[in-house]
């Protein structure tokens, strides 16, 4: 890609197409509906986790992998719906291409 064509952010100076990756922040397979806490003092986990690492993945492969939250965290985040990967391709091509109906409606 030719450097005067590259999208670079203000803010963080990351590529437009590099978004960042939702994570959950709770430990998953502590507790759930199956297996609630005993008691609701057991349930501490707000108490001592940890702030996630931030994760910065390929708007292309959340597309290709049917990452909604991840998208839609980028899209508050005001990275233009049609940005370009490094392969010329903007999010709605790729979809085209794999055949995600459900991801391809949450794009237009």
């Amino acid at each position: 890609m030719p450097p005067e064509q590259i999208s670079i952010r203000e803010d963080s100076g990351l590529l437009y197409y590099m978004i960042k990756n939702y994570q959950p922040f709770t430990d998953t397979k502590r507790f759930n509906p199956d297996r609630p806490p005993i008691h609701p003092i057991e349930n501490d986990l707000a108490w001592y986790i940890d702030n996630p690492e931030k994760i910065y993945t390929n708007i292309s492969y959340c597309v290709k992998t049917g990452d909604l939250e991840s998208l839609s965290l980028a899209f508050t985040q005001q990275v233009p719906v049609d940005v370009r990967d490094q392969f010329f391709k903007t999010p709605l091509m790729t979809v085209c291409r794999c055949g995600n109906y459900q991801v391809a409606k949450f794009l237009r």
